[in-house]
């Protein structure tokens, strides 16, 4: 297997973190980003089905016999599940969309190319993300053909379809499958919902 599960790319790099950021600030940050409306800039991205950062400033002692392992600068971990087909899908939406994210999480990290306009800063971004890669052996993915849209959509129907059931419990059948085709149509009249809702 690879880092393609059906629709779904499982990316999970490590980003050497320069030795003169302050890890304490940059792991406040990260911890106040689920503080936006949606639970998370990312939640933003229609193409993210999950995402995680952890820092990794030291390594856990085994004890004796061994040795004190030490890492030659932090790093931040980023493991994102997205549909595309490739990095470069996960990056441009990242750099487009929430730049103000990309620059205060990656901001802080050794050899980072500057967001800005034009398709070189794309391309340099995407590099980057590639070298800083660590390729997954076993991805696995719930629904892999599913997309984030598909799968909110269907978490969409399934609760409106739990409520019309506790609604109507014991109703004359009939009158159950005239709300039934009400709600059907409702729910094929309405929007998506859109990231970060549920």
């Amino acid at each position: 297997m690879s880092n393609l599960n059906g629709n779904i790319y499982g990316f999970t790099g490590l980003f050497p973190i320069d030795r003169d950021a302050d890890c304490g600030v940059l792991r406040s940050h990260l911890r106040s980003l689920d503080s936006h409306p949606l639970g998370s800039p990312l939640s933003s991205l229609d193409l993210v089905h999950m995402a995680r950062f952890v820092i990794i400033d030291r390594l856990a002692f085994q004890g004796e016999p061994a040795k004190h392992d030490r890492l030659s600068s932090a790093y931040l971990l980023f493991a994102c599940d997205f549909d595309g087909s490739d990095i470069e899908d996960l990056v441009t939406a990242i750099a487009t969309r929430i730049p103000d994210t990309f620059r205060t999480v990656w901001g802080s990290c050794v050899a980072v190319p500057a967001v800005g306009p034009g398709a070189a800063a794309i391309t340099d971004l995407v590099a980057y993300f590639r070298r800083c890669q660590l390729h997954t052996t076993l991805f696995l993915a719930d629904q892999p053909d599913a997309s984030v849209t598909e799968i909110l959509r269907s978490l969409a129907l399934t609760r409106m379809f739990a409520g019309l059931v506790q609604q109507h419990q014991g109703d004359d059948p009939a009158l159950i499958q005239q709300k039934f085709q009400d709600m059907w149509r409702a729910f094929t009249a309405s929007r998506p919902p859109s990231p970060g809702s549920w």
